[in-house]
């Protein structure tokens, strides 16, 4: 066994890598396809990098830097060295929606672990939906999941669990054409015992020793209560149901249809909903696909056992089905706000219907057009064919 390679796991997670067949230590641990080229190097980070700015507090802080040499951007990750695990992740993956991790400084006294990522300049998934109205169109929202599923699929099949897939923990690249995303933050992930592929075919055959490419894990109540973040944590890990000490991946799943749900709806489900099977009767779900629907049923169920893993999530039909497109909502409510017109009321009487429907659901776009309450003073004495004027010139537009 390489002990450089291992130096940075627990006795338990030696143990792990004892019971492993020598193919799959080269296959993983090695990761002799696709690994990241990061190194670990003794230093003082300052040597290198000017710190500019705090990106992020909490557990651990991390801090925009620049590089002397080059004068590019960096994110900075201080950790302490005991709790060097995420260290031994992020050297050993590389997939396009997990961040880069380029280097490590150690610290002189061997108490910190400076690690050094990619910085994203769209800051973290709750941030981007804090910027709009708290909640994105059906296709971005698929675009995200597609994305996370992905890294969330090249995790498990390795043997890592995140613990703590949420919004912030999801950084965004945005560009006038895609939104990329980078799953980040993996501070309290664990190593798991890896399976080499599925031992049943059929979900009921499932056994906790089963469960995808991973086997469960046995976590002591101490570890239990730091793993997740409230509005996010999976039932196998709170609760009645939270007794049981071993969980796996399924808890990432669990988060991922959490996510799915502020992303979609604006707002967390409550434990309410989800009990009495009454998540969807909220308004903000009428203008939501059956197909988005089904997956967050099938990622908020409480048996993880028949929960949907990552690859569930990648080949489900929102996903794998044609794109579902932002304007088809457009229609129906514009035919709605025009009836009024017919009727010839006043100005402020349309602009007070568009308010209301852009407190109770996201603006749309349709060909180029944008419906911007912003540019409409209510109180306008404004006739009718003014306040339309550059928005909507045509009412038989949404017969198209």
């Amino acid at each position: 066994m390489d002990v450089s390679i291992c130096s940075g796991l627990s006795e338990e997670e030696l143990e792990l890598w004892e019971d492993l067949p020598p193919e799959m230590n080269r296959e993983w641990m090695l990761a002799e396809q696709g690994a990241q080229s990061c190194c670990v190097v003794d230093g003082v980070t300052e040597e290198f990098f000017d710190f500019e700015d705090v990106l992020g507090t909490g557990m651990d802080m991390v801090l925009l830097a620049k590089e002397k040499l080059s004068g590019r951007m960096v994110a900075v990750k201080r950790i302490s060295c005991e709790r060097n695990v995420e260290v031994e992740i992020l050297r050993r993956v590389n997939h396009p929606s997990i961040v880069k991790a380029e280097s490590v400084i150690k610290s002189s006294d061997n108490a910190n672990l400076d690690i050094v990522m990619e910085f994203v300049s769209g800051g973290d998934l709750f941030e981007y939906l804090s910027r709009g109205s708290r909640r994105i169109s059906e296709q971005r929202t698929r675009a995200v999941v597609s994305q996370v599923s992905s890294a969330l699929a090249y995790l498990h099949e390795r043997g890592i669990v995140h613990f703590d897939v949420k919004l912030e923990n999801v950084l965004v690249k945005e560009s006038a054409r895609e939104l990329k995303v980078h799953l980040c933050d993996f501070g309290i992930s664990e190593f798991l015992p890896m399976r080499k592929g599925r031992s049943t075919s059929s979900r009921d055959d499932l056994s906790q020793g089963d469960f995808g490419y991973c086997s469960w894990r046995t976590i002591d109540a101490k570890k239990r209560s730091v793993l997740g973040t409230r509005g996010y944590i999976a039932p196998e890990l709170v609760g009645e149901i939270g007794r049981n000490p071993k969980v796996g991946t399924p808890v990432d799943m669990y988060s991922l249809g959490v996510m799915i749900v502020v992303m979609l709806s604006g707002k967390f489900p409550s434990d309410e909903d989800l009990s009495n099977g009454r998540l969807f009767d909220d308004p903000f779900w009428a203008d939501i696909s059956p197909e988005a629907k089904h997956l967050v049923s099938s990622l908020l169920t409480k048996n993880p056992l028949t929960r949907a893993t990552a690859s569930d999530v990648l080949e489900h039909k929102w996903l794998s089905g044609p794109r579902p497109a932002e304007e088809d909502v457009l229609a129906p409510r514009l035919r709605s706000l025009c009836i009024p017109m017919r009727n010839s009321l006043s100005s402020d009487d349309i602009v007070g219907s568009f308010e209301h429907k852009r407190r109770s659901s996201p603006i749309c776009k349709r060909s180029g057009l944008e419906a911007q309450i912003d540019l409409w003073h209510p109180t306008s004495t404004s006739t009718l064919s003014t306040v339309f004027k550059r928005k909507l010139t045509d009412c038989d537009l949404v017969s198209q």
